[in-house]
């Protein structure tokens, strides 16, 4: 019982001074099934498609089939980037897809878990890389005006797909040229509706976006993004913990390892499994109600932690050390 108090004042202190993300699942490392191929954005709930076919990429996927190696990380379809945070991340097209329809846009949302408040400041960030030279397509633009709309109704591609009306409530006017590392766009505002969606993407007409050639061969513009925060703290703390108000976080103490592993969590957890990094399992559990793992048989490294709660999938790293 000592353990798990002084765990949880730990918890308590480490996120007192911050403010709440009120982004769920911002670094999408939860996810009800791992992505097996292009456009399940809904994989990792709650976030959806607002406008075409965004895609889903995430680590755990097998990379055997075609299918599955384009959604890959760090290598896929549309080129080649470590997760910001973890071991997932978003795409989508910011700009043409290589031929008409002009005006192309692929958007993600997802619902915040509570509407802003009218008259407060807000503080948005997020992170974006553009691909290039994958093997399944070749993305070869950048381009300006990736952002993030707040919108008080919800969208979905198919039956009403989000307008582009040339606005965004935060995005960069510069054009996001670096391809190696994840660069971060972020800005405030005042709201001034109880805005309770979130959109991220290029909202803007071809006419009004600027772009630049990558490379000679490559056609549009493709984005990955991560870790994406809204808060009233100007820092906008990204917790990969943060979940919708209907999934509690399950955690696992302490880190690193040594003989046991706790877990805390108020939805029990059915299932872990654990990998090496080259991503063998080497360690299964399943049960009703998971609470604690013995580590002893693992020798002193780093492993993947993979657990299952309800319908709910995270990957997270466990540090061993004996």
């Amino acid at each position: 019982m000592a353990k798990f108090f002084s765990f949880s004042f730990f918890l308590l202190f480490l996120f007192s001074g911050h403010a709440q993300n009120l982004v769920p699942n911002p670094s999408f490392e939860e996810f009800t099934d791992c992505p097996s191929t292009i456009g399940q954005v809904s994989n990792a709930y709650p976030w959806t498609q607002w406008r075409e076919s965004p895609d889903y990429f995430n680590a755990c996927s097998p990379g055997i089939t075609l299918s599955e190696s384009v959604i890959d990380v760090p290598t896929n379809g549309w080129g080649f980037q470590q997760a910001a945070t973890g071991y997932g991340y978003m795409g989508s097209w910011c700009y043409g897809s290589g031929q008409p329809p002009f005006d192309f846009r692929e958007i993600i949302g997802c619902p915040l878990l509570s509407p802003l408040q009218i008259g407060e400041i807000y503080y948005v960030s997020f992170k974006v890389n553009p691909a290039l030279d994958g093997f399944y397509t070749q993305p070869g633009f950048a381009t300006n005006h990736i952002g993030a709309l707040f919108t008080t109704e919800e969208y979905w591609w198919e039956d009403n797909p989000v307008p582009l009306q040339n606005f965004a409530h935060v995005y960069s006017s510069e054009i996001i040229t670096d391809t190696l590392g994840w660069t971060t766009i972020s800005g405030s505002f005042m709201a001034d509706q109880a805005f309770s969606f979130l959109g991220i993407g290029n909202f803007f007409l071809d006419e009004e976006s600027d772009t630049l050639h990558l490379n000679s061969s490559g056609y549009g513009a493709y984005y990955y993004f991560d870790d994406i925060c809204v808060s009233k703290d100007s820092l906008c703390y990204v917790n990969s913990s943060t979940h919708n108000p209907e999934i509690s976080p399950v955690n696992f103490y302490p880190i690193p390892a040594q003989d046991i592993l706790y877990v805390q969590g108020k939805i029990p957890v059915t299932s872990i499994r654990i990998f090496d990094v080259s991503g063998n399992v080497i360690t299964m559990i399943n049960g009703f109600d998971i609470e604690k793992i013995s580590v002893t048989t693992l020798t002193s490294g780093v492993y993947i932690l993979e657990s299952t709660s309800g319908n709910i999938k995270r990957r997270e790293k466990l540090i061993v050390c004996h």
